[in-house]
């Protein structure tokens, strides 16, 4: 993999969308019944996380992807306070975007985190945001693939959402995680990534210890 500098646009490709609720509750436990203290819900996801962390440090993105068609008009109006520095062009498409809950019991500091599985993701909306982003990638821009990975029924057509990136001759940054991420970093379209430690281990094939001599080698090994 090379790193290349590049003045092209970045655009994130968010793959398993989702709403983020917030939970706080004042103590909590099996069987019980509690009043939520407070709540937010907002258009998530790592890719348009990444948006919002560059919204807030002054740099404009594009957000592409894929959001349900039934309530795509609320992410797009939740998002309007960033709307100076973030460019929807999020594809709609059939299914419900997953929620991700995350409950805060705020009197012992302890959190519990549910997800729901993923029921955008299909060949066929998988093939049409492949065919916006063959309109929307320029060269020189930087896709971010960021967020978990299909399901492996759809790998194949995950692949040709990053080949057709590659064809536009964009620079690829892969932010992700699946049993197919070794397969995605093989393929050489990659410009950068970014793995844990579980995941640089499975790319290599070996483990890889958390010293920072294990993982400067290991490293090192990944991009050769």
């Amino acid at each position: 993999m090379k790193i290349m500098n590049t003045s092209g646009r970045i655009i994130t490709i968010g793959l398993t969308a989702a709403w983020d609720m917030h939970c706080k509750v004042e103590g909590l436990d099996w069987s019980n019944h509690k009043t939520v203290q407070s709540y937010t819900k907002v258009p998530a996801g790592k890719a348009l996380n990444i948006n919002k962390a560059l919204a807030y440090l002054g740099r404009s993105s594009i957000a592409a992807g894929i959001w349900s068609e039934n309530d795509h008009a609320l992410m797009k109006n939740c998002l309007k306070p960033l709307a100076k520095y973030i460019d929807i062009k999020i594809t709609p498409a059939p299914g419900n975007t997953r929620t991700n809950i995350t409950i805060e019991d705020t009197a012992h500091n302890r959190h519990m985190h549910l997800r729901f599985p993923d029921e955008l993701c299909s060949n066929a909306n998988l093939d049409n945001l492949a065919g916006f982003l063959k309109k929307l990638v320029k060269p020189n821009d930087i896709c971010v693939l960021a967020g978990s990975l299909p399901r492996d029924e759809f790998i194949d057509a995950t692949l040709n959402v990053i080949r057709v990136c590659s064809n536009n001759n964009a620079k690829i940054f892969l932010d992700t995680n699946g049993r197919h991420f070794p397969a995605i970093v093989n393929t050489g379209q990659i410009s950068l990534i970014s793995p844990n430690i579980e995941e640089l281990g499975e790319l290599l094939g070996t483990k890889v210890n958390n010293t920072p001599e294990e993982i400067t080698q290991a490293a090192g090994a990944a991009i050769r």
